[in-house]
Formats: structure tokens, sequence, C-alpha cells
């Protein structure tokens, strides 16, 4: 579940990066850059979240 809303980051990044390059004015391209960190925020958060129950799944065994 953790790995599939992780991809669903992942895309959604990659959405607003393109959102971002659509636009010629600097203010918008630089509220959806803004946008997609918060994304990479939450990627980086799934990412620990994974590696944290990988090691109690390890401890447990």
């Amino acid at each position: 579940m953790l790995k599939n809303r992780k991809s669903e980051c992942i895309a959604k990044i990659k959405e607003l990066e393109q959102e971002a390059r659509s636009y010629a004015d600097d203010e918008n391209q630089e509220l959806y850059y803004n946008l997609a960190n918060v994304w990479r925020t939450k990627v980086d958060t799934l990412n620990f979240a994974i590696w944290n129950f990988e090691e109690i799944i390890l401890r447990s065994t």
C-alpha cells in the first residue's frame, strides 16, 4: 500500500513539473515547482515509513 502511494506521489510530481513548464511566467512556474516540492516531501516521508516498516518486519522474524 505504501509503495503504491509512493508511485502515485511520483506521478503527481511529474504532472506538476510538466504543468510548471507550460507557463511562460515565472510566478506560475514557481507555484507549480513549489507544489512539486511538497509532493517530494510526501515521497520522503513514505520512503521513511517503508524503511521503518521493513525494519520492524525484519526484527520480528
